[in-house]
């Protein structure tokens, strides 16, 4: 399309100046020390118009020339994004088939790559805990709790649920507290630090984070229901050995 309307404009340039030819007879005059140099008015509007085109050519091939390596570098971290999105959709979908390895080694090639990082890690996490190989699980959630704003948020969340899933209730427990902190009505959150509580058999902090899960809506009432059951029996039963 551009093309085409070079062409074009080429050609309209060419029929006005056919006709400024026909219809102008003037010379043009360049006057130097020891040399005197004269052209027909319509060869020097030709030369011109030239000399235009050549130099808007030269110049948008120095710009292109100059932006070549920002373009070469945008492409190549536009390529290594599309690679790192394929490893990471490879990951998740071999996650959710249990296939905890496999899962693991796509997420593993998908962490170097700023936009996929975090969640990459998270899930290779995940997936190395189902191994039960903890330390890999703990290197990549270091990783992921060492990113900044909501990507810090995501990596805490994760390393407290795959804590409470080692039953180390304890360690999880300030994690939470300090994301029920930064986000009170959290329904993940609360979730698991009701979890926490429970497994603690702390049952007034169960009791009262529900309450405050039922004042902000964070939690299902049927989930409500069971959490406050388990905690009241809990509690009776507790102060009945105590009683006797």
């Amino acid at each position: 399309m551009r093309a085409l309307l070079w062409v074009v404009t080429l050609f309209g340039i060419a029929v006005g100046i056919a006709v400024l030819a026909q219809a102008q007879q003037g010379i043009v005059q360049f006057v130097f020390p020891s040399v005197r140099v004269e052209l027909a008015f319509s060869l020097f509007v030709l030369l011109l118009l030239l000399f235009g085109i050549v130099f808007g050519t030269l110049v948008r091939w120095v710009r292109a020339a100059l932006s070549l390596p920002r373009r070469v570098s945008a492409h190549r971290q536009t390529v290594a994004e599309r690679r790192a999105r394929s490893e990471l959709d490879a990951a998740l979908r071999a996650y959710f088939e249990n296939r905890w390895s496999r899962a693991e080694r796509h997420a593993a090639k998908a962490i170097d790559n700023a936009s996929t990082g975090v969640l990459a890690q998270i899930v290779a996490a995940r997936a190395a805990q189902a191994q039960r190989q903890y330390a890999r699980a703990e290197d990549y959630l270091d990783r992921a709790t060492g990113a900044s704003g909501d990507e810090r948020w995501m990596g805490q969340l994760a390393r407290a649920e795959m804590l409470l899933q080692r039953k180390r209730s304890a360690e999880a427990m300030p994690l939470l507290q300090n994301l029920r902190k930064r986000a009170p009505t959290h329904s993940g959150a609360l979730r698991l630090e009701i979890q926490a509580q429970l497994n603690a058999g702390r049952w007034r902090d169960v009791l009262r984070l529900a309450d405050q899960a039922a004042k902000h809506g964070a939690l299902d009432p049927a989930s409500l229901a069971q959490y406050r059951e388990t905690a009241t029996v809990g509690a009776l039963s507790e102060g009945a050995d105590a009683a006797t």
